[in-house]
């Protein structure tokens, strides 16, 4: 279902390009150039080739001061005969002037015939009639003429000049537009090429607005009021410029009320061709091959991305086109056409949404039917019921969102059930899918991973989420490879393998001991999906058995080893040859049954600290270690050690219970004397830090190594030096210690430098209510 859903898809993704792309191709060969497209195409003109005018380019104007000091149009043509003899230096010189028929005065036309032939490199404008034979000057003066040019202006059908034809092939000789008739008169070598379409017709390039190029007046040169050299090696024109004299045309850099003049546009025609940047169209197939393009890449887009982001790619791709094809215009000089691109580009979304919008409304129906016909788990499901909007034989709006909220529901529903279901397990739990990649994760499992000190932020996969528990990567690689191992012993058949029975056991970050079981999931066609991690902290009962075996160890050995040595002497008592001396005896007798009475008083201390409530009362903590020090004067005083507090306030008072915490000083002191050496001083000392009692037993003994500083806190945990110097002790007394000073709220922590000494630090709450103390 899920493939033919995608082959339907696709196809009518393919249905909807390949309808928009004979659109745009219809568009590119048989509609002819439309007004969207002039108006992009003026826009990019002016922006693109705008540039100053070419100073090699002078017009002279027949405007209003001419004709006010040289008479009413038309002249004798004897005044352009002076006007030429001006311009010798010039490099060509063309006159946008009709000069058709004889004038009224025949030795003006031979004076002007003559004055042409002398100067060499003159122009003279013709003009090409449909359908009849060219219009050409008088001719003598088209005899003498270096070249004759057309001035024809094709006018569009929005009635602008945009282009111009440069050149007309003819079966006996070429006919040339005035533009390029000047460079040719010029002496310039071109290089036509008659069988090229785009050579002949092209686009002007205009340089600026109307009245961009440098213009003298007629009579000023006639006159003498323009330098002698002002013409030299200059293109120079000659036109009609006076208000209502001459025509006068609308150009893409025109303004909406200032027509530009026919001589002025032919000097931008001139400045092209002495530039060699006309502006050429593109032929159809480059056209549609660039509206193809635009107009796929928007099929993609509207494709892959949501509508929210479709509106921005829009811009973005419209953006892109506008640029794109400004700057082929700029640096290439071509002309793309837009159009076709942009009526494909508009049909597309409305289209592919109606398409798609049919495939999601006919799909989400069977979908529905299909989740409405399976049986319910939960009675809060809520089930698809009619409407009485809905009109016979239609679809109404509100039916498909009534439809769509009821199975909306139902899913919501059964979600929350799992989710709850989940949540209500007493375990940290978390769910995988296919990929190893962490879906959902209880509260508890938060709360346990804030424990550990750790957090996470998706996305996460299993080797990050175990790394996490673990924080170490041999570790995390071992219990992965099991996961995996287990996890994935998937049947094709879903009832075959529901939760695995092979535990996985680890250490976390925190010392705990956690238990992984794992249950794996599948979808609803019974196909692997992932897998449900749970992991149970069974540190509690590790401990249990760990101090069971130690219990068993300490029954078995230790307490049995003084007992054994007391039947030995009593035995070597009994053969007269081995006897000792009845005070030897009963000296090794007392001291092998003490020994057995502190072993059984530390573990029964310890027993009693670890498993039973305090009584916790105000005590003086300096009389209290004051009471534990005078304990050990005698003692202190034989191997000649100096005990003492060195400092301490006058009040310091906590709560706690005086009985086990005096022990717990009275193990301290007695290791600092017991592996200590004689003549040495013990100190100690209390100090208030941050709402704690600081307590420090300093002492100068053989010192515990860095790597030992743990050990020596757990049961039966005893440093190696301690072996070495064959003190006797089972390693109760500092687990005891450690035991108490947590069971009362604080902490400690030793700094220790084997051959120096040791120093303890136990800090412990203050007791800050007065009236308590009092009590």
């Amino acid at each position: 279902m899920i493939k033919s859903l995608s082959t339907r898809y696709k196809r009518e993704f393919l249905g909807v390009s390949l309808f928009v792309s004979i659109i745009a191709s219809l568009i590119t060969f048989f509609l002819p150039i439309n007004e969207m497209d002039n108006i992009l195409y003026d826009s990019f003109l002016r922006q693109s080739h705008l540039r100053p005018a070419s100073k090699d380019i002078v017009i002279i104007t027949i405007d209003d001061k001419s004709l006010q000091e040289l008479g009413t149009w038309p002249w004798r043509r004897v005044l352009h005969a002076q006007l030429l003899r001006h311009l010798e230096k010039a490099k060509s010189v063309g006159f946008d002037i009709s000069f058709l028929g004889p004038s009224h005065y025949p030795e003006d036309d031979q004076e002007f015939a003559r004055a042409i032939k002398q100067h060499g490199r003159v122009v003279l404008a013709s003009f090409n009639n449909e359908n009849h034979s060219p219009s050409y000057p008088h001719d003598p003066l088209t005899k003498e003429a270096n070249k004759l040019g057309y001035i024809n202006v094709p006018l569009e059908s929005d009635s602008l000049v945009r282009q111009i034809e440069r050149y007309i092939p003819d079966e006996y000789e070429n006919q040339y537009h005035f533009s390029l008739a000047m460079l040719l008169a010029a002496g310039q070598d071109i290089e036509l090429q008659n069988n090229s379409d785009t050579a002949l017709k092209a686009y002007i390039p205009f340089s600026g607005p109307p009245n961009h190029y440098q213009t003298i007046s007629y009579s000023d040169v006639l006159n003498f009021k323009v330098p002698e050299d002002m013409f030299d090696n200059k293109y120079v024109l000659v036109g009609a410029w006076a208000t209502g004299l001459g025509d006068k045309f609308s150009t893409p850099t025109g303004r909406s009320s200032i027509n530009m003049s026919g001589v002025e546009i032919l000097a931008n025609a001139l400045q092209a061709e002495i530039e060699g940047k006309w502006i050429h169209k593109v032929s159809p197939t480059i056209t549609l091959i660039f509206s193809l393009v635009w107009v796929l890449i928007y099929c993609v887009v509207v494709l892959i991305l949501s509508p929210r982001m479709v509106f921005f790619a829009s811009i973005l791709l419209a953006t892109s086109a506008l640029v794109t094809h400004f700057l082929i215009l700029q640096y290439l000089n071509l002309w793309v056409r837009l159009d076709p691109a942009i009526i494909g580009a508009t049909l597309v979304y409305p289209l592919w949404t109606w398409r798609s919008q049919e495939i999601l409304l006919k799909q989400m129906q069977k979908e529905i039917e299909n989740l409405n016909a399976e049986k319910s788990i939960i009675t809060m499901e809520q089930s698809y019921q009619p409407i009485t909007t809905t009109l016979s034989g239609y679809n109404t709006f509100d039916e498909h969102i009534n439809r769509l909220r009821s199975a909306l529901a139902r899913v919501r529903n059964l979600r929350q059930f799992i989710t709850d279901s989940l949540d209500g397990m007493p375990y940290a739990t978390a769910v995988f899918d296919a990929d190893n990649q962490l879906l959902y994760s209880t509260a508890i499992t938060e709360k346990y991973l804030a424990e550990l000190g750790v957090s996470y932020k998706n996305p996460l996969n299993l080797k990050e989420f175990i790394l996490l528990i673990t924080a170490n990567e041999n570790i995390t690689n071992s219990v992965i490879q099991r996961i995996i191992e287990t996890s994935t012993m998937v049947s094709d058949n879903s009832d075959t393998v529901i939760e695995s029975k092979e535990d996985i056991e680890f250490k976390d970050r925190a010392n705990n001991d956690i238990l992984i079981r794992i249950a794996n999931t599948y979808t609803s066609l019974g196909q692997y999906s992932g897998f449900i991690l749970t992991l149970i902290d069974i540190s509690r009962i590790r401990e249990q058995e760990r101090q069971r075996e130690q219990t068993l160890h300490f029954l078995s050995h230790d307490m049995r080893a003084p007992q054994s040595a007391i039947q030995a002497l009593i035995k070597m008592q009994q053969n007269p040859q081995t006897a000792l001396s009845l005070e030897d005896f009963l000296r090794q007798v007392n001291l092998l049954s003490r020994n057995t009475l502190n072993l059984v008083d530390n573990f029964l201390y310890l027993a009693r600290a670890k498993n039973t409530s305090y009584q916790l009362l105000p005590i003086n903590l300096l009389d209290l270690l004051q009471n534990v020090v005078d304990n050990f004067w005698s003692i202190a005083k034989a191997r000649q050690i100096t005990l003492a507090i060195e400092s301490a306030p006058d009040s310091c008072y906590i709560m706690a219970d005086g009985t086990l915490l005096s022990r717990a000083f009275n193990n301290l002191i007695d290791n600092a004397i017991k592996y200590g050496k004689d003549g040495m001083h013990i100190a100690l000392a209390i100090t208030e830090e941050n709402n704690y009692w600081h307590i420090s037993i300093k002492d100068q003994g053989i010192g515990i190594a860095q790597e030992d500083f743990e050990r020596i806190f757990q049961v039966f945990g005893r440093a190696p030096q301690m072996e070495t110097k064959r003190i006797s002790g089972l390693g109760l007394g500092l687990a005891f210690v450690h035991t108490v000073i947590v069971g009362h709220q604080g902490s400690v922590t030793l700094e220790s430098t084997q051959g120096v000494g040791t120093t303890f630090h136990i800090y412990l709450p203050i007791l800050h209510d007065e009236e308590s103390v009092l009590l």
